[in-house]
């Protein structure tokens, strides 16, 4: 099969009435369009220009040929316009809402990408809790959120897209602690930093429960970049999101306590509601799909 190219430069040719034409139409010379041609023709085995005396005349073969390829570019041609157009005039804002920073983690490649395909639309991002996010999602003041699995209530039918697997554990700076502590009961001898009221928060307290566990020298924070900031002070034993610490781990720089209890994993995804959808909102479902679970 002959390259595309050589087709483009026969019908730039006849379109244009001529090599000088087309030349000046294309920015390609007049010998390269000529070379082009010839390689087609070679190609197909035909004839499709007769070039005798310095005319310029089409075969038969030729004109079947151009007749086929006008469907052919003018489809190309149009596809291209309006791929342009919905990148470059799709405007518009799209409200996302945040519950927790471990969105930070998978979030900025689904923006990024979101971003380059419709520069012109503005991307706000809300971080608050479950409750409030629900909330503002209800009276319409975000278009989706972001946040840990099961689903929280609405008074709009929920669709989700499961985006990510986290798990949960606790560090420390210390690396000697690590062979001392083995268990959760270990961890009442020690300050803990932990986060604020959240299903994550909820789910730990129902494992404390279960192994009898009272962590009382405990500080709550609600921000994990400050848990970690903490944690490397040395201020206590954090409870964090592995996923947010990876560099800290391979560098060393923290260490997971490896204990008996299992903690659960977490589930984020990007949830929605089939009700509310919009042209924007499509967009960014289509591209967050591509990263889905």
């Amino acid at each position: 099969m002959a390259n595309l190219n050589l087709y483009k430069s026969f019908y730039d040719v006849v379109r244009c009435d001529g090599f000088t034409n087309a030349s000046k139409a294309t920015n390609i010379s007049q010998p390269a369009l000529s070379y082009s041609i010839k390689t087609l023709e070679k190609e197909l085995n035909t004839i499709l220009i007769n070039r005798s005396n310095n005319q310029f005349k089409i075969t038969e073969e030729g004109k079947i040929l151009y007749a086929n390829l006008i469907t052919v570019f003018e489809k190309i041609d149009n596809f291209e316009k309006n791929i342009k157009y919905s990148s470059e005039s799709f405007s518009g804002i799209l409200n996302i809402g945040v519950r927790g920073n471990a969105c930070e983690i998978f979030l900025p490649k689904i923006l990024h990408e979101f971003h380059l395909s419709y520069p012109k639309v503005i991307i706000n991002i809300l971080m608050k809790t479950s409750d409030e996010l629900y909330h503002m999602f209800d009276t319409n003041e975000i278009d989706c959120i972001i946040e840990e699995l099961p689903l929280g209530k609405s008074r709009y039918s929920l669709d989700f897209i499961k985006l990510s697997h986290m798990d949960n554990c606790f560090v420390t700076r210390n690396k000697e602690i690590c062979n001392k502590v083995n268990c959760l009961k270990d961890l009442e001898d020690y300050p803990i930093i932990l986060p604020t009221k959240s299903k994550r928060r909820n789910e730990l307290e129902k494992i404390l429960q279960k192994n009898k566990v009272s962590l009382e020298n405990t500080i709550c924070l609600p921000n994990s970049p400050l848990t970690i900031q903490l944690v490397k002070e040395g201020v206590g034993i954090g409870y964090l999101i592995k996923g947010t610490i990876i560099d800290e781990l391979n560098n060393e720089e923290l260490y997971e306590l490896k204990l008996e209890e299992k903690f659960n994993q977490l589930d984020f995804a990007l949830v929605y509601s089939k009700e509310k959808m919009n042209n924007i909102m499509n967009s960014f479902i289509s591209i967050a799909k591509k990263y889905m679970l």
